[in-house]
């Protein structure tokens, strides 16, 4: 299996339940850059180093990236973290991972990049979605 670099961009990274998700990607030979923050985010964006998968939480702070009124409150934060890594990493995959459920926030961040529901994916399921998506590009 050939080791794939994620990058997981989610302001709660460090909390039990998102390392269930960190563990089944490790399980699958990946390796993780964890940012809990846009700041640290636009780092590993503008860095040297190319990322296969990106995987972006939609409800975050805005840092000192993007403008909170901007991102409405953080409530959308992840939009704009999307459109800057498609920009600066246009080789990853990218994919939102959230529990937003709101209807018309979801169909606009569809638009941008695929978005998976933490509800609806088991940590292997999601890792199962994500290679699927790898495969179609």
């Amino acid at each position: 299996m050939t080791n794939r670099s994620l990058l997981f961009i989610d302001d709660e990274i460090h909390t039990w339940y998102m390392q269930y998700y960190i563990e089944a990607f490790e399980e699958n030979g990946f390796v993780i850059t964890k940012c809990q923050t846009t700041d640290e985010a636009r780092i590993h964006l503008e860095g040297e180093k190319k990322f296969d998968v990106i995987c972006i939480d939609v409800v975050m702070p805005p840092g000192d990236w993007f403008k909170k009124e901007e991102t409405h409150g953080g409530l959308l934060t992840g939009k704009f973290l999307a459109r800057e890594a498609e920009k600066l990493q246009p080789q990853a995959v990218r994919f939102f991972l959230t529990n937003i459920g709101n209807p018309e926030r979801i169909h606009l961040l569809k638009q941008i990049a695929p978005l998976i529901q933490k509800i609806d994916y088991a940590p292997d399921s999601l890792v199962k979605n994500v290679l699927e998506l790898l495969e179609r590009t």
